[in-house]
């Protein structure tokens, strides 16, 4: 089972698996509405999906200092 699979079966959350950052960012522009939260998971430099995303929002982007 993944992690998607078990909070499919929580019922709590909805969850889906987006194959790259570009579609991800697509996927939830098209569904974020103001006060949502919106969680990145994954290895490596998945942080910087978070921040094109913010930037697709228009809201300002604090970059992590790549070590």
């Amino acid at each position: 089972h993944t992690i998607i699979d078990r909070v499919k079966a929580e019922g709590s959350a909805a969850i889906e698996h987006a194959p790259s950052v570009e579609r991800m960012i697509d996927r939830v522009m098209a569904e974020v509405k103001p006060g949502d939260l919106v969680i990145t998971m994954g290895a490596g430099d998945i942080y910087k999906a978070g921040e094109k995303l913010l930037e697709r929002l228009g809201e300002p982007v604090e970059k992590k200092d790549a070590r």
